[in-house]
């Protein structure tokens, strides 16, 4: 039985001396205890401490155990059961200390250690695919660094900021160390020792980025990064999204920016989100260079709609341009935007229909250069 076991461990370790893990040693991670709850086997077992130097038990939930004595867990757990144990009597025993090298922060993850170890060659096992094995401490089988920090990280991209990178060894803090600087220049870092704890930080800003980029999902910052390095994480915006449309939302607030603004240029702030909206399409047809299907990437106004198709052609009557919108169509005269009529140059949107009609030979080139003189055509062909 699990009592008389008990007591036989220790009276052993009080009569002949505990020769393996010393009975009153401090717990860290990796550490495997027994744990004894008298006249309850359900509530007993054997347990590892996780990275963190917590341990999980049933009734119970998480507990720190980290640089505590197995007899003062002992003390904490049976506080903890007493409200649902009548009599609760509990013993703790440290039944080995682990050769091992935690990773603390972001993934989390337990490694077996290996002489030569250092910094690097143990990142490098994080982000492979197919690292050396690492240590399953519920069974003691051997699984992959891959399953125990749930996949690869991306040193650049990924949330964990490897310019801030710290060894917990004892009761000292080596570091920081910059990982990325040394992979750099080919530096393996630090050489690892039994029981070092790798501590990793997460990079402090956050940004959705949505809508037609390629990656969409979240972009993980340093401080000062400017905003702009969160849509070059998540792969830059796609091939039809539109440039001058997209909605900035921070701090509860929301606005229409373009590529150019400035505030792409200055710090994102945790929490921003991006939504770049896919570009209008519209035919535009009749005496333009490139009559079709157009795309609107920037500016959506017809004036840049006709810019986008290549330009009125020859014989295009700019004074009689249709728009057909909705199934209603509507007359709209270019030439008198120069005198400041800007209902005469409209939004469009996706799905509306222009129409560059055929009239009598004039010098559309001199309307066309006014209206580009006033900036009114798209930012991108």
């Amino acid at each position: 039985m699990r009592f008389q076991r008990a007591a036989l461990v220790a009276a052993a370790v009080a009569f002949t001396g505990f020769t393996g893990a010393q009975a009153d040693a401090a717990l860290h991670p990796g550490d495997k205890i027994d744990v004894t709850v008298y006249n309850h086997p359900e509530l007993s077992g054997p347990h590892t401490l996780d990275a963190s130097g917590n341990v999980a038990l049933p009734i119970v939930g998480t507990i720190s155990a980290l640089n505590v004595e197995p007899n003062d867990l002992a003390e904490r757990l049976k506080v903890r059961l007493a409200p649902y144990v009548r009599q609760v009597a509990v013993d703790v025993q440290l039944d080995a200390q682990s050769a091992s090298v935690f990773v603390a922060g972001g993934p989390n993850g337990v490694l077996r250690y290996q002489p030569g170890m250092t910094l690097t060659s143990v990142v490098d096992q994080l982000q492979s695919r197919n690292p050396a094995p690492a240590v399953d401490e519920a069974d003691a089988t051997s699984v992959s660094a891959h399953d125990v920090v749930n996949g690869p990280l991306d040193l650049i991209n990924g949330p964990i900021d490897f310019h801030k990178v710290t060894i917990q060894r004892e009761n000292r803090v080596l570091g920081p160390y910059d990982l990325l600087a040394l992979r750099a220049k080919g530096e393996a870092g630090p050489t690892l020792v039994p029981d070092d704890t790798i501590q990793l930080v997460d990079k402090p800003v956050m940004v959705s980025v949505q809508g037609d980029v390629e990656k969409p999902g979240t972009a993980y910052l340093s401080n000062n990064e400017p905003l702009m390095q969160a849509i070059v994480q998540v792969g830059g915006t796609a091939s039809t999204s539109s440039q001058a449309a997209i909605t900035l939302e921070r701090g509860g607030q929301s606005q229409v920016i373009s590529m150019g603004n400035p505030l792409f240029s200055q710090p994102a702030q945790n929490g921003d989100r991006i939504l770049v909206p896919r570009a209008p399409r519209v035919d535009v047809l009749g005496n333009v260079v490139k009559p079709g299907e157009t795309m609107l990437r920037g500016n959506t106004t017809l004036v840049s709609a006709i810019y986008y198709a290549g330009g009125p052609a020859q014989y295009a009557n700019l004074k009689s341009v249709e728009v057909m919108h909705n199934g209603e169509r509507k007359v709209y005269n270019l030439a008198r935007i120069q005198s400041g009529h800007t209902g005469d140059n409209p939004d469009l949107v996706d799905g509306d229909v222009v129409m560059v009609p055929q009239g009598s030979k004039f010098q559309w080139s001199d309307v066309w250069s006014a209206l580009g003189s006033l900036g009114l055509f798209g930012v991108r062909l």
